[in-house]
């Protein structure tokens, strides 16, 4: 009958072939590889529970733009973008560190980080897990968790962060702040400082210049000097962040310059351009004219301004352009802030 056909169609591994002992090898392979991950200490047995012991890191995260790396607008709309331009390979790429599978579970996540053991190059989301090990931390220790700890090397490391955060992909994608941080003067401090020592201030709410508290993050950072000869005003942007550039990373989806009474933005953010015209989307680009400041560096331009003039550093958090390019809703940019202003 039709019922007897379907179950020997479900029962086919038992049928006498020489194809069953590779499937059943492999069947038991896999299972082997899950009970690995799933022993009592690992952290594959606990990802999911994260939470429940560590309730102020998880809603520290969930607070954080990173938890929604994978949902914003801007992310989304960009991603269909890039298939459509660069097609699937490209997008796959922003996925993997956009919206990374680390064990079950989808999207960044605990384990993306605390069961990271390394990466195969610092770059593109190239990071290696493992969920048959311990959870790995900044001390290893926790008395009585449920699971084995680990204060791994790698797990400490600004590696681990620059995996993601530097991109080498197509078009305008070009992101180095893992790399400018490897080459800048804090590095050779006696102590050095790490990305988790200024971005992770707030614990897991990782600041950025993506973040409520970027304006801050700004001000802690940036000098404004003026020098006036007459109605020739220079204007220095000085930048005391040892770590990198000011700005750095994906600045060119933000608005960051300096701005004098009557005169054109001088932009710090980076511009993208495609045969020398300016656009707006990466995905269109094909140069980046970058504006930043070098770490513990400056940068002057010398306008012409009758006195009294006042000149601001101002940041918005997205380009409108590029919403309106996307078709997004403006409101996205958030407001224009005055991260810091002088006259002169």
């Amino acid at each position: 009958s039709a019922r007897r056909r379907d179950l020997r169609s479900h029962l086919w591994l038992c049928r006498p072939t020489r194809l069953r002992p590779l499937v059943l090898m492999s069947l038991l392979l896999w299972l082997a590889l899950g009970l690995v991950a799933c022993q009592s200490g690992s952290i594959g047995a606990h990802q999911a529970d994260c939470a429940q012991c560590h309730s102020q890191q998880a809603e520290d995260f969930a607070a954080s733009q990173l938890s929604q790396s994978a949902t914003s607008p801007l992310f989304v709309a960009l991603l269909a973008e890039t298939e459509a331009v660069h097609g699937e390979t490209s997008a796959a790429l922003c996925e993997s560190c956009h919206a990374p599978t680390v064990g079950h579970e989808e999207g960044l996540s605990c384990a993306s980080c605390h069961a990271a053991v390394g990466n195969r190059v610092a770059e593109n989301g190239e990071l290696v897990h493992d969920l048959s090990g311990p959870v790995r931390g900044p001390t290893g220790s926790a008395p009585g968790a449920p699971h084995d700890t680990l204060a791994g090397v790698f797990a400490n490391s600004s590696a681990l962060c620059g995996t993601c955060h530097d991109v080498a992909g197509p078009a305008g994608f070009e992101e180095s702040p893992y790399a400018h941080w490897l080459e800048a003067p804090t590095q050779q401090a006696q102590d050095p400082q790490g990305c988790a020592d200024c971005h992770m201030a707030q614990g897991h709410r990782f600041e950025g210049l993506w973040s409520p508290g970027a304006s801050e993050l700004l001000a802690s950072a940036v000098r404004l000097e003026l020098e006036r000869d007459g109605d020739a005003l220079q204007v220095t942007v000085h930048n005391d962040n040892p770590g990198h550039p000011l700005p750095d990373g994906a600045s060119y989806l933000r608005r960051l310059s300096v701005n004098v009474d009557g005169h054109a933005p001088i932009w710090l953010s980076t511009r993208l351009q495609r045969e020398g015209e300016a656009v707006y989307s990466p995905n269109l680009a094909d140069a980046q004219l970058r504006g930043s400041v070098p770490p513990l560096g400056s940068r002057s331009w010398t306008v012409s301004a009758p006195q009294p003039a006042r000149v601001c550093v101002v940041f918005q958090a997205i380009e409108p352009a590029l919403l309106e390019h996307l078709e997004l809703d403006p409101a996205l940019a958030g407001p224009e802030v005055e991260v810091l202003c002088e006259s002169g």
